[in-house]
């Protein structure tokens, strides 16, 4: 079985160690595996798959590194959202076989980031159909929790001279940004001629057949009437009228911005409301020696799950002695990871709390600390 079509890759891509915490599987772990991303011209993309490491590294065809995904230095922050978009619909003219949105959305998505609402609005219905797609056990906002950098204070600018964009963070918000693409040792121009490739492969596809369609008032809708007449006009390019035709709205809307010459994403926001969940990080600290601090994580992460309000991870812990050197007291640290609202998880860590005879130290409400 080639691993992308194995479900336990995509929980394993997707979550990480906690996915082989949960496996009681006694099947063997992953091989290493490459997968490429290739247009013309030597043009494309190479992601080095290691899940059993948890390790993902994205390069350039021609070799230099985009960014790497670990658990120990990890320079994941490559893409703005637009840009992974983009070359997922070249990759999908290009094969057939990588349907957009797909299996290609959410092995790059890995290294794209959201850093506006607009962004969010046009992306999301794309990852919410390709996770669906995969089988992968992950929501959007899941998905989102680890490319939130809305409220962080990075920046993306575009240098005007160059065509060429830099990723900055400004002002400390609630997480770091990791990434390559804001120094000189970035390979920028061989991106830079990955996208223009991109774009160059989508205007030959598309072009051609811009004057001979009349986009209706409701393209979306009439998309499958489109794809008839695309075929009666002599179109016979292997993915795009059956990209039109999909029963997927997500995956029609972008055949017919490329069709209609239309902003990237205009078609695409109009789909059904997606929400826009916020992640918001809290601290909390519990006085409770180790086994009792598992339970109460573990209670904790359940319920938060349960409810689709996200999950809390033990992330350290201390000790108090005398002046003996012998053990008084032991704290264990945790982070509260939300998605939505914040108001409803802290009641939810109250009740818990209350349940396992935890009161939040220091008096602290509820004793969850914005980070």
């Amino acid at each position: 079985m080639h691993p992308l079509d194995d479900p336990r890759f995509w929980t394993r891509f997707l979550l990480g160690e906690e996915a082989a915490e949960d496996d009681d599987d006694d099947e063997d772990g992953f091989e290493a595996h490459t997968v490429e991303f290739a247009l013309s011209d030597g043009h494309g993309l190479r992601l080095d798959l290691e899940p059993d490491i948890d390790m993902y590294t994205l390069s350039l065809l021609d070799g230099p590194e985009l960014g790497w995904d670990d658990e120990a230095h990890p320079h994941p922050h490559v893409l703005r959202c637009a840009e992974l978009d983009l070359l997922c619909r070249a990759w999908a003219v290009t094969d057939p076989s990588a349907a957009h949105p797909g299996a290609p959305l959410v092995l790059l998505g890995r290294f794209a980031i959201v850093t506006e609402d607009a962004e969010l609005d046009a992306v999301a219905p794309l990852v919410e159909t390709a996770l669906r797609r995969v089988a992968a056990p992950l929501t959007v906002g899941a998905w989102l929790e680890r490319r939130d950098f809305r409220d962080a204070g990075v920046t993306w600018r575009h240098d005007p001279r160059t065509g060429r964009w830099t990723v900055g963070q400004d002002s400390g918000g609630d997480r770091d940004l990791y990434s390559l693409r804001s120094g000189d040792g970035f390979p920028a121009a061989g991106l830079a001629g990955l996208l223009a490739e991109a774009e160059r492969v989508l205007e030959e596809a598309f072009g051609p057949w811009r004057a001979a369609l009349a986009i209706p008032g409701d393209p979306v809708r009439e998309a499958p009437a489109l794809a008839r007449r695309l075929r009666d006009a002599g179109c016979d390019h292997p993915a795009i009228p059956a990209a039109l035709a999909s029963p997927e709205p997500a995956e029609r809307c972008w055949v017919l911005e490329e069709l209609a010459g239309l902003e990237r994403g205009a078609l695409l926001r109009r789909l059904a409301p997606v929400p826009r969940p916020r992640v918001h990080r809290f601290d909390l600290e519990v006085d409770a020696p180790g086994d009792r601090a598992l339970r109460i994580v573990a209670d904790l992460d359940a319920e938060l799950s349960s409810r689709g309000l996200g999950g809390a991870e033990i992330t350290g812990g201390g000790m108090t002695r005398n002046a003996a050197g012998e053990i008084v007291g032991e704290t264990a640290h945790l982070e509260v990871l939300v998605h939505g609202d914040p108001d409803r998880a802290r009641a939810v860590v109250r009740d818990v709390l209350a349940r396992h005879g935890e009161t939040p130290p220091g008096g602290q409400r509820e004793g969850l600390l914005p980070r």
